[in-house]
């Protein structure tokens, strides 16, 4: 099975939904309620029955999930033994973003990197350990403080446009690129698809976060330990076979 088989285009359900979903909240916006209490005059978009009526437009046109949800939450299940749910979401779309990947709060990058090398039976190294505790979280670019949905372009090496551009280049431009976390999803779900590899057999991933010591994190596959890998490298490098993964976040 191909990713390239998995055609991320939105059902007709979810396009009805979404475009329901704008008109409601344009009329919402637009009308007027009178208070009961003092008479003056609110949007419906302050009132409390705005998020209930919101979401029963959203269930009713929304009832089929976008056609990757339910590989992504089979490759949760299967390989991360997590149950993951992704009924209520509208995929980010961008042409040439056409892979995703869901992302769970409660899921660190150690759990992660050992419930992919442990389904496969893989080695793993990490420049420093554990990973959760040793990246710099105070200059990571920001995410979603719940679940979300990430588009990326997908392949096995990193993005041909952004080849041979370091951190501080992807940094300086303000570009939106995989974090560790991020890379070992998308890896693992890569792997799992594509059945014999993982991304990154070439070139390495230069990934938008820092170890604690300063070293950029970089992500790959290795030969030598037969195992998934989150190096250390230079901010500035820019080998030509390396880049950042950018990710369209909607």
């Amino acid at each position: 099975m191909s990713t390239n088989n998995k055609k991320s285009l939105v059902t007709s359900d979810h396009k009805k939904g979404r475009t329901a979903v704008g008109i409601f909240r344009i009329a919402y916006d637009q009308a007027k309620l009178t208070d009961e209490a003092g008479g003056s005059a609110q949007t419906l978009n302050e009132s409390s029955g705005f998020k209930d009526a919101l979401l029963e437009v959203i269930k009713k046109f929304s009832s089929n999930k976008h056609q990757q949800a339910e590989l992504i939450e089979q490759y949760f299940a299967e390989v991360l033994g997590y149950n993951l749910d992704l009924s209520s979401f509208v995929f980010p779309e961008k042409e040439g973003f056409a892979t995703y990947m869901a992302v769970p709060t409660d899921l660190n990058e150690d759990q992660i990197f050992s419930r992919i090398t442990t389904y496969f039976k893989v080695g793993q190294y990490a420049y420093q350990s554990p990973v959760a505790d040793n990246i710099n979280r105070k200059i990571e670019q920001k995410r979603s403080q719940g679940l979300y949905v990430f588009a990326h372009a997908g392949g096995d090496e990193p993005d041909a446009k952004h080849l041979g551009k370091s951190y501080d280049d992807a940094m300086t431009v303000n570009m939106t690129f995989m974090n560790p976390k991020e890379y070992l999803l998308a890896t693992g779900f890569h792997r799992w698809v594509n059945k014999d590899h993982f991304m990154d057999v070439k070139g390495w991933t230069r990934t938008s976060s820092l170890w604690s010591g300063g070293r950029l994190v970089y992500g790959y596959w290795s030969l030598s330990v037969s195992g998934l890998c989150l190096d250390g490298g230079g901010r500035a490098g820019r080998r030509s076979d390396c880049g950042p993964r950018e990710l369209f976040l909607g």
